[in-house]
């Protein structure tokens, strides 16, 4: 999970978690994607889509990948910002607000805090990967 949630490229590894786990990965990775520019989804209402408690949301989510459903809903978020700061032409504030962030320093220092670099320079340092070499 520690080079899941620093790596933005990185896959979770879900070879140890059996199929039925996984499916139900995937549909809490859906619930976050639609819900991804609403601030104000957290993890009340990702149990209220999931038809399940809030404690057992925790438990099972922190039991398969380790951290807490609030946790891993940032990491989504942050993850996703980063594939549109690589692949899009947007401003970091724009990214912000687009996955959820309502203040663009606080998106700035979640997003340094979990990848180690400022969304400026890990969009600089992916665009420079995709120029061609001369």
């Amino acid at each position: 999970m520690d080079e899941f949630s620093a790596n933005p490229e990185q896959k979770l590894d879900t070879g140890n978690i059996v199929s039925q786990d996984r499916v139900w990965l995937s549909k809490v990775d859906g619930i976050i994607k639609d819900h991804l520019s609403d601030s104000s989804f957290g993890t009340d209402k990702l149990a209220e889509e999931l038809a399940m408690s809030r404690s057992s949301l925790q438990r099972k989510l922190k039991g398969l990948v380790g951290v807490t459903p609030n946790d891993y809903i940032k990491i989504y978020r942050l993850r996703t910002a980063a594939r549109i700061i690589s692949t899009e032409n947007y401003r970091v504030g724009e990214v912000a607000w687009m996955v959820g962030f309502n203040d663009p320093s606080y998106f700035t220092k979640c997003f340094v805090g979990q990848f180690g670099v400022l969304p400026k320079d890990w969009q600089r340092s992916r665009s420079q990967q995709e120029e061609p070499a001369l």
